[in-house]
């Protein structure tokens, strides 16, 4: 049985008269943390979702800890403040006036010692909705998630908070105007990334802002953040700056204009633009590329026209930039106004076919005012890859193969079509020749096709085949395409062709002994699978490649993406930066 705060007058009356008196005294109770046992979704305030039907209470100096992936719900006032909270894995659920007073040992007098933390793991969930009140004495550690959903909660932090590089802060905005503060007296270390999402009606527009910590200082900074929905414009994006009010730095989110490097995939033309109202000054940026898609020697830079205060800094396939030398110099875009800086993208850099080139460009540029921007890369043009692309209609659950290289053949002998949700259906039929192709055994989660009988079909540059009925309507987007080129495997046994005979050459649901037994292989291949069971090697003459698929002619990379941030190669121009000015901010 466990004596809470309530009773403290009495239990200290007792304590003084068993002194006097020679009596027994009671001892302390032990010291939590006290275990979230339920492994499903339970009350907070039942004991037994808590280990030994003991619930946490801080004057006995309890923490909590849910550690078993279960979830804690709270709809109203926990029935004992606590001496702080562990989550993860795990969830805490708040909402419908759900509060918790995270408390240390100087708010409970006579209480056992407290530390008034509070702490998600990177699996650890917390949830706050619907008039949810969270208060914590110390300090709070966030590297799980954390979504706090509309105007009317409160979070507030006597000490500091530390936003891990594993957190995720996912801000349900339902109001034009404002939306729940994370109110701290101490410092908000900012890592990781924000999730940002609209919903009761909310169009979020340029200017708009909301207020999302308040602290008594900032250090870091979001590295991504990711906004669903809102229909902005070009350029228009969710960013982050920091003002001066309330306990010291107001951290807001804003929907701000940035500039954009629009990018043809065709030619490799590119300008940087400014699609808004407002003019936007620059005085210097960086394009890098990881993949080394960069085109230094067609680069058209500022300084080569020449413009005057204007200085390349060193260019490679990887990155290139430039900046205004002088302190007070800078380039305005005005209103809807564009600057081109020649064809410096090449995307087939790379020749070989098949290798996957993600459309990876990252812009970063420099306003005098707000400091260093990252800004918005928009592809136009069509895709340019030595590659083979699924595009599908999601509407009608039509598809269609397409070798996107505009000089390479390729000639394939078999295909796969995977989806981990099971968004197939396997009463597709393809536009490939019945009297050489085959459908193999599918699922929803897999399909595809074998050419058993001339060995190969050939796609040359922009040749297609179409498949019919292959998505299910409704489904997630999630399909993988692979495809075998023509050849022999160069390892005796090796069935699909990646250089390893082992039990996948049996297994695979296309190109395996298994799917293929009675078709071209038969048991004279189980024997060679058999006698080579082990064997590695080179695949010269033939392998299985990944295509890239996509949803309606999208790239995977549209706007809404998260934004990255600048790479390596931007601390030297940084660095130039901010000795060149002394005032400096990061505006996202």
């Amino acid at each position: 049985m466990r004596i809470h705060s309530w009773i403290l007058p009495v239990l200290g009356v007792l304590l003084v008269l068993g002194t006097v008196l020679g009596l027994a005294v009671l001892p302390a109770a032990a010291q939590g943390p006290r275990l979230w046992i339920n492994s499903g979704s339970g009350d907070w305030n039942y004991a037994g979702n808590w280990a030994n039907d003991l619930m946490p209470d801080a004057f006995f100096g309890d923490s909590a800890s849910i550690t078993n992936g279960g979830t804690a719900t709270l709809t109203g006032a926990a029935l004992y403040p606590i001496g702080g909270v562990l989550i993860g894995p795990g969830s805490l659920e708040m909402s419908a006036n759900g509060s918790l007073d995270v408390v240390d040992a100087s708010d409970v007098p006579g209480a056992e010692a407290s530390t008034g933390f509070f702490s998600t793991a990177t699996n650890g969930i917390l949830s706050l909705a619907d008039n949810a009140t969270l208060a914590v004495a110390e300090n709070a550690t966030l590297n799980g998630t954390t979504t706090i959903s509309g105007p009317n909660v409160s979070f507030s932090i006597d000490g500091n908070l530390n936003l891990g590089d594993t957190g995720n802060l996912n801000l349900e905005i339902t109001h034009p105007t404002q939306h729940s503060v994370i109110s701290l007296l101490g410092t908000a270390a900012l890592a990781g990334t924000l999730h940002v999402s609209f919903g009761g009606g909310v169009s979020p527009s340029l200017g708009d802002t909301w207020t999302i910590i308040d602290s008594g200082a900032v250090s870091g900074y979001f590295r991504s953040i990711d906004m669903a929905g809102g229909g902005l414009g070009l350029g228009q994006i969710a960013g982050i700056s920091q003002v001066s009010g309330g306990n010291g730095v107001l951290t807001q989110l804003a929907i701000q204009q940035r500039l954009v490097l629009e990018v043809n995939r065709e030619t490799g033309a590119a300008s940087i633009r400014n699609p808004g109202a407002a003019a936007i000054a620059m005085d210097g940026y960086t394009i890098e590329s990881l993949q080394g898609t960069l085109l230094p020697s067609g680069w058209s830079s500022f300084a080569s026209r020449p413009i005057a205060g204007w200085e390349e800094v060193p260019s490679t396939i990887h990155g290139l930039g430039e900046l205004e030398k002088t302190v007070s110099g800078s380039y305005t875009f005005g209103s809807a106004t564009a600057e081109p800086i020649g064809s410096l993208y090449n995307p087939l850099a790379d020749s070989q076919f098949g290798a996957i080139l993600p459309e990876d460009l990252v812009f970063t540029y420099r306003d005098p005012n707000e400091g260093v921007c990252t800004g918005v890369v928009d592809y136009v043009g069509t895709l340019q890859v030595h590659n083979l692309v699924l595009t599908v209609d999601p509407a009608s659950g039509n598809a269609q193969v397409r070798n996107a290289s505009p000089t390479k053949s390729i000639a394939i002998d078999g295909y796969t079509i995977t989806s981990a949700s099971g968004s197939l259906l396997t009463s597709f039929d393809s536009s490939l020749p019945n009297s050489e192709w085959a459908e193999t055994a599918g699922s929803a989660n897999g399909v595809g096709e074998l050419n058993f009988s001339t060995g190969a079909t050939t796609l040359n540059p922009g040749d297609t085949y179409e498949i019919t009925g292959i998505f299910a309507a409704g489904g997630v987007e999630d399909l993988v395409y692979r495809f075998r080129y023509q050849g022999g495997s160069a390892l005796e046994g090796d069935f699909n062709s990646d250089g390893q005979v082992d039990r996948d050459d049996l297994t695979d649901p296309t190109l395996g002994w298994i799917a293929r037994f009675g078709a071209d292989l038969d048991g004279n291949d189980f024997l060679l699978w058999q006698r080579n069971f082990g064997s590695s090697g080179s695949t010269t003459t033939s392998g299985i490649l990944t295509g890239i698929v996509l949803y309606d002619g999208s790239f995977p990379t549209a706007a809404g993406s998260a934004i990255p941030e600048p790479a390596a190669g931007w601390l030297f121009v940084l660095s130039i930066f901010l000795f060149l000015s002394a005032k400096y901010s990061k505006c996202a």
